[in-house]
């Protein structure tokens, strides 16, 4: 299982009167935990690379992109789509 541990780097707004709605504003990091006990940080600078795309849908749930490819350590390899992580 992988736990979001910061997502700091993105400020969330609801639209007032509305629960189902989030504008998202990416800064510049994310981080996650990795099953290795790492962690994992994602750049969300496009001006940067390598760099993600991030998006939280209304439900909270969150998707990067690309895939997530640690090339050290445990060399994990997947997808993070809608919260649920898809093996390379």
């Amino acid at each position: 299982m992988y736990t979001i541990l910061n997502l700091s780097s993105l400020t969330t707004s609801s639209n007032m009167g509305s629960t189902s709605s989030h504008q998202i504003k990416p800064n510049w990091l994310a981080a996650m935990l990795c099953p290795c006990g790492s962690t994992l940080h994602m750049n969300l600078l496009s001006t940067h690379k390598p760099c993600w795309k991030i998006d939280v849908a209304c439900d909270s749930t969150v998707s990067f992109h690309p895939s997530l490819w640690k090339q050290t350590e445990c060399k994990i390899h997947f997808f993070l789509k809608q919260g649920q992580v898809k093996w390379v």
